[in-house]
């Protein structure tokens, strides 16, 4: 599975969105939703070699690639 398409370009900034939820993941790219995920969060796992030993924790993962974040912005979802 994954993308069918490189989603960053060397030299050029872009946006990532993740907006998690109980039972949904997203992930915009530039605007462009890449990631729609809704099901049972305990069918939500971390790839071998890249899991936490405190599942509470959040973390940010590469894979094959090597990258620099500038900025990063945690805020609260609105209540329903």
């Amino acid at each position: 599975e994954g993308l069918p398409e490189r989603l960053l370009t060397n030299g050029k900034e872009s946006t990532f969105v993740y907006t998690v939820q109980r039972n949904a993941v997203q992930v915009t790219f530039n605007g462009r939703k890449v990631i729609d995920w809704r099901g049972d969060p305990s069918r939500f796992s971390m790839v071998e070699g890249y899991q936490l030993p405190d599942k509470t924790r959040l973390a940010l993962c590469e894979y094959e690639t090597v990258c620099r974040i500038k900025k990063i912005e945690l805020k609260p979802l609105a209540s329903p």
